[in-house]
């Protein structure tokens, strides 16, 4: 998802990554805003996100362990709960994102699909590690 963001920056069709907006809500939220520069911003979204990441696919492979789901459909549809959950309820409450009832219909209809792809990429990998 990182490389599908800096190549949606890079053409134009994302104008900022999801990511971006929510470590600058952040910043505004904890009274900092304006004291890192933009390559530090960018870091600390970044890494944000790819801590979240890793936190939600070690979610997924705990909840598989335990319920026994196959990879299809279960990592999809836990990408798909991942969008819900933080674009459809976290992302709104910080300001982050307008929700996605609010939202171009193209640009729901990337943030699902990278989420799915997050889920099946997930579902992969949890497969692997669990065959050992």
């Amino acid at each position: 998802m990182t490389a599908a963001m800096m190549v949606g920056k890079k053409t134009g069709t994302i104008d900022a990554p999801v990511p971006l907006k929510v470590e600058r809500k952040l910043e505004e939220h904890a009274g900092v805003a304006g004291q890192t520069g933009p390559q530090q911003e960018k870091a600390l979204a970044m890494v944000e996100h790819m801590a979240l990441s890793a936190g939600f696919g070690a979610g997924y492979g705990a909840l598989r362990s335990k319920l026994a789901l196959r990879a299809i459909p279960s990592g999809p549809l836990y990408g798909l709960g991942v969008y819900v959950l933080n674009l459809g309820g976290v992302g709104p409450a910080l300001g982050a994102t307008a929700g996605s009832w609010n939202e171009q219909p193209m640009t729901v209809g990337r943030r699902v699909m990278m989420h799915i792809v997050y889920g099946a990429v997930t579902a992969f990998v949890a497969e692997q590690v669990r065959r050992g």
